[in-house]
């Protein structure tokens, strides 16, 4: 069994068994992982807090059979304004809900996570117009659209190659 660390923002949580979640994590040194953090649903749970959706973290983990396992985590930014205004919370769940469905697991692309944290930056900062411009960007980005291509409905575009419906509210249309 190793111990290694990665540097990531959490872009989905879901309960699991009692006390357990599994978290999605975009990191920037292994892409896209799903990791198992074990007790934090109870209330005297340490690293609870640290593991919230947006974050940005440092996250200590061990191989597991599995999944991974949290072992330790370190809160490098939680985002608080976007936290603030439920406008931006729509929008950061998107942002992270695209991330999702545009990625796949265990595939480094340190741009995907570059790309969300600068988005999530300009969010944090009240810049709502970062929407559009991620959608574009992480298409490009993997290589779903060219720089000279215009596509007007992103959504549609981005619901035809996950061959589902987005589920992130657009309270901010």
């Amino acid at each position: 069994m190793k111990t290694y660390k990665v540097h990531g923002i959490i872009i989905k949580r879901r309960n699991h068994k009692e006390t357990d979640k599994i978290l999605t994590v975009i990191t920037k040194q292994a892409g896209k992982l799903s990791l198992l953090a074990p007790g934090i649903r109870k209330v005297n749970s340490r690293r609870g807090p640290g593991l919230e959706i947006f974050n940005e973290v440092i996250l200590t983990l061990h191989s597991g059979k599995f999944l991974d396992i949290v072992t330790d985590v370190a809160l490098i930014n939680s985002f608080s304004k976007i936290r603030s205004n439920l406008t931006h919370i729509a929008v950061a769940y998107e942002l992270c809900e695209i991330a999702d469905i545009l990625t796949r697991e265990n595939h480094e692309q340190q741009e995907v996570y570059d790309l969300l944290c600068a988005h999530l930056h300009r969010l944090n900062v009240g810049d709502l117009d970062c929407i559009y411009e991620f959608k574009r960007d992480i298409l490009i980005t993997l290589g779903f659209l060219s720089d000279e291509e215009a596509v007007l409905e992103l959504d549609d575009y981005i619901e035809r190659i996950a061959e589902r419906r987005l589920f992130a509210p657009k309270i901010y249309e």
